[in-house]
C-alpha cells in the first residue's frame, strides 16, 4: 500500500498491508479495510477526519489519487470539482456523482470536502463518459461499521512494519515486446517513441509470448485500438482487441476460440472458454483502454480503467500456457504491457524495460 512521503507527497512510501475486512461478493458495497503499520522511527500517520453528513448538490469536492501514466510511476493528483448528483443509487448503495476528474488510479482514494474531510471513497468512473465519477458515501460505510468495530477487527490482524525498500516493491514488470520474448504472427510492427503499432492491413494479427503465464497473474495492457475501414464487411468485430491464454494452440488465428479467449469488440466484451461462450459484458466504444486481466484460483477478472467488466469463476482450473494478443480489422497501438505473478513476483521470466520495444 502506498503512502505519500512526508514533505514529498509526489513520492510514495510502500507498506505491507493485510486485509482486515473484505465485503463478500454478494455485497454491492464492494468495500475493503486494510491495515498497515509504521516502524518506530517513521512516525505516526496523518489521520483524515470523515464527513457523514449528506453533501449538497453543487458542493465543492476534490478527488485525490495517483491516476494517469506511466502506470509504474504514480504521481499524486488533486482533481477539483463539484457534487453533480448528491445521491445516486447503484445496487442499493448511495454514491456521490462528481465532475472532478476520476481516472484509473483514483479508485480507493478519498473524495474530500472543501474542509479536508473524507465524504466518500472514489470507486468507479466510466472511461468513455466525461465528467462522471462516483464515490461511495461515508454514510453508507458508517451504516455498516463503527470505528470501534473496525478497531476490534484490526486488533487481531498482525502486519509487518514498513516502509518497504523501494527495490522490493512488487509493482509488476514491464514486458519487452521483442522477438526474444514473443513470436510475431502475420503482423506488421512499427516502433514509435513510447509505443508500438501493430496491424496486418485488416487481416488477423497476433503476438504470442515464448514463456508461459504464471498460474495466477495480473496483466495490464495500455493501448489504443483503431478500426480499419475498407472493402471488408465486418461480422461483429468492427474493432477488435483479442487476448488469448490457457491453450497450447498459439498458432491458431487470433479470432479462433481456443482456451480462454477475450474478445473486446466495438459494442461488447465476450469471453469464451475452449470454444464455448462463458460471459458477455455489453459496452460502448473501446478505442482507448487500460485493460487489466487477472486470474487467481479459477477466478477471472477483467477491468477497463476503473470499471470492472467481468468477474467470473470457472469450474475448472485454467492451464498455464503462453499469452497471445492481437486483433482483426484494426490497428493496435501498445503503450505499456505489464505482468505481475500473483504467486511469486520474482518468478516472471521476462526482462524489465522502460517501455515496449520492437526489434
Amino acid at each position: 500500500m502506498g503512502v505519500p512521503k512526508r514533505g514529498q507527497p509526489e513520492v510514495l512510501d510502500y507498506f505491507p498491508a493485510r486485509v482486515v475486512y473484505c465485503s463478500p461478493r454478494s455485497d454491492p458495497l464492494d468495500f475493503a479495510v486494510l491495515k498497515i503499520r509504521a516502524s518506530p522511527d517513521y512516525g505516526p500517520f496523518e489521520i483524515l477526519s470523515t464527513q457523514t453528513r449528506q453533501l449538497q448538490l453543487g458542493e465543492p469536492v476534490s478527488a485525490i489519487g495517483y491516476p494517469g501514466l506511466p502506470i509504474d510511476d504514480p504521481v499524486l493528483s488533486v482533481n477539483r470539482g463539484d457534487v453533480s448528483a448528491a445521491r445516486v443509487l447503484l445496487e442499493g448503495v448511495p454514491f456521490y456523482q462528481t465532475d472532478a476528474a476520476v481516472n484509473p488510479g483514483n479508485s480507493g482514494g478519498p473524495l474530500l470536502t472543501q474542509h479536508g474531510q473524507v465524504a466518500g471513497i472514489v470507486t468507479l468512473g466510466f472511461p468513455r463518459r466525461e465528467n462522471m465519477g462516483y464515490a461511495v458515501t461515508m454514510s453508507a460505510i458508517d451504516d455498516k461499521f463503527t470505528a470501534r468495530h473496525l478497531d476490534e477487527l484490526a486488533a487481531v490482524v498482525q502486519v509487518d512494519a514498513g516502509p518497504i525498500p523501494a527495490d522490493a516493491v512488487p509493482l509488476g514488470r514491464p514486458v519487452s515486446i521483442t522477438r526474444k520474448n514473443f513470436v510475431f504472427h502475420e503482423v506488421n510492427v512499427r516502433k514509435r517513441p513510447g509505443r508500438l503499432e501493430l496491424e496486418n492491413e485488416g487481416e488477423q494479427y497476433w503476438l504470442t509470448s515464448r514463456n508461459t503465464l504464471p498460474d495466477n497473474f495480473e496483466l495490464t495492457l495500455v493501448c489504443n485500438v483503431r478500426y480499419l475501414r475498407g472493402r471488408k464487411q465486418p461480422w461483429g468485430a468492427h474493432r477488435s482487441l483479442c487476448v488469448r491464454f490457457g491453450t497450447p494452440q498459439t498458432d491458431a488465428k487470433i479470432m479462433i476460440n481456443k482456451g480462454i479467449h477475450v474478445l473486446y469488440l466495438t459494442k461488447e466484451l465476450v469471453v469464451y472458454r475452449d470454444g464455448r461462450f462463458a460471459v458477455v459484458h455489453r459496452d460502448g466504444d473501446n478505442g482507448s483502454c487500460v485493460l487489466t486481466i487477472s486470474v487467481r484460483d479459477r477466478r477471472l477478472t477483467i477491468a477497463d480503467g476503473n470499471e470492472i467488466l467481468v468477474d467470473h469463476r470457472f469450474d475448472q482450473p485454467i492451464a498455464a500456457h503462453p499469452l497471445s494478443i492481437g486483433g482483426y480489422l484494426s490497428r493496435m497501438i501498445i503503450y505499456n504491457l505489464k505482468l505481475k505473478n500473483l504467486d511469486d513476483e520474482a518468478a516472471i521470466p521476462w526482462p524489465a524495460t522502460a517501455e515496449p520495444a520492437g526489434d
